[in-house]
């Protein structure tokens, strides 16, 4: 059995940090390699977050029931193999999963604009890729968070977090907008091509990094359901964990109900263009860099506890916004509903993330945070499958009414629980050597 004495490998494990990273002053050059490629990944996938529904919109007349297949597709990968994606990530190296991710998200990506060139574009091969690039996220996001710890200090974490969903927003800022040009300009499928190339870019600064610690036990060989279930056991018995869990699962059925009908709804409920499209989402999106840049002062005002839940209300109060804008102020209402929206991600995710890498022991980080993505994102394709059930039946506007009242129920179980009472990482970690 693996030791789970979480404070224990946590200071062992930083007496082995690369020297370049001292408490207060730097997270060393390996940190800024990772956050370089990761930057450059983001910044093209926003390309492709608005181009491969355009692609199957307008390229092939898809319905609107289809359109809300196609995203539920993509996040499919989180609930069918996101638990064993974790027990190998913690097996083998993560840094090697990282590259084979990156490469074959490329090639796959590039099979869009090939096939279209030569007249060979068809749904069956757009849900083959978001499939399979699906695959390739769910493997690269665990190992990649599971990577994270060994190159900065625990103490450090929230801090490189924070750095990552500032650039995260500054890709998911720009990256809209100049995705809404390029399709204008190009045509949907040739503007997946720079997202292909970015794939291409982070791969190349993974080459740089160093390898990282593989933790080898007697089960390395044998079947990985031992694994998975001592990850399960782990996050489920885990106070702190489990209930946070039960709110964001929530939360993400009604997230990825939103997201499968988003562009639906601007493109024929709101008749906008791609260039109208990318305008919004690339301006509003400038509340990802806002939460990131408040992630710390909220932190510290409210407590970790109270910022996680409130961050989940910003998600569902922006749905809101948004499903109730006008045709006549389309374009500054949606901006402000994607604001406000954008804004709690980035505070969420730089206060979970580090909470759970600063609680879990490091034998069970690629495990636990998979856990996190299959009872979270691995829900997306539920709400993404309501999506496009509701769109096709109703008009889209009312999914995303929905999205926004089930949003905001979803937060109830965090809300009257002990979590709101939680203010610190130390308090995370006492609370949670309850549970060693």
């Amino acid at each position: 059995m693996i030791d789970i004495k979480s404070n224990n490998s946590l200071t062992n494990k930083t007496k082995q940090l690369n020297q370049s990273v001292s408490i207060g002053e730097k997270l060393g050059k390996n940190f800024y390699l990772l956050w370089t490629g990761q930057t450059v990944s983001i910044f093209g996938n926003q390309i492709t977050i608005i181009a491969l529904p355009l692609v199957a919109i307008y390229q092939l007349q898809a319905s609107n029931f289809i359109v809300g297949l196609l995203s539920g597709i993509a996040f499919l990968p989180n609930f069918i193999i996101g638990l064993q994606a974790g027990a190998y990530v913690d097996r083998i190296s993560k840094k090697t999963i990282m590259m084979y991710c990156q490469s074959i998200s490329a090639l796959l990506l590039l099979l869009i604009p090939l096939s279209a060139i030569i007249g060979l574009l068809n749904l069956w091969l757009l849900f083959f890729i978001a499939f399979f690039t699906g695959c390739c996220s769910v493997f690269y996001q665990i190992s990649y968070t599971a990577y994270l710890p060994e190159i900065v200090d625990p103490k450090l974490l929230p801090s490189g977090n924070a750095k990552l969903e500032i650039t995260k927003g500054s890709a998911q800022t720009a990256g809209p907008g100049i995705g809404g040009f390029l399709v204008n300009i190009f045509s949907a499928p040739m503007a997946i091509i720079i997202d292909a190339f970015s794939f291409i870019i982070s791969f190349i600064t993974l080459i740089f990094l160093p390898k990282d610690n593989v933790i080898k036990n007697e089960k390395s060989k044998k079947s990985i359901w031992p694994d998975i279930y001592e990850g399960l056991a782990f996050t489920l018995k885990h106070q702190l964990l489990r209930t946070i869990l039960i709110s964001y699962s929530l939360s993400v059925i009604f997230i990825g109900l939103f997201q499968s009908i988003s562009v639906l709804y601007m493109t024929r409920s709101l008749n906008l263009t791609a260039t109208n499209i990318g305008l919004i989402i690339g301006l509003g999106n400038i509340g990802f860099l806002f939460g990131a840049f408040i992630s710390k002062y909220i932190t510290n005002k409210l407590g970790i506890g109270k910022s996680i839940v409130i961050s989940l209300g910003l998600i569902a109060i922006g749905f809101l916004i948004i499903g109730t804008a006008p045709v006549s102020l389309a374009l500054p209402w949606l901006m402000f509903g994607q604001f406000v929206l954008s804004t709690g991600v980035p505070i969420y995710n730089v206060n979970f993330i580090s909470l759970r890498q600063a609680i879990t022991p490091p034998a069970l980080l690629g495990r636990v945070s998979s856990v996190s993505r299959f009872f979270g994102r691995g829900f997306v394709p539920i709400g993404a499958f309501m999506g496009a059930g509701v769109a096709a039946i109703y008009d889209p506007r009312i999914a995303v009414i929905v999205a926004g009242v089930g949003g905001i129920l979803a937060i109830l179980p965090a809300c009257f629980s002990f979590v709101i009472r939680i203010k610190s990482i130390n308090d995370a970690q006492e609370h949670s050597n309850k549970y060693q």
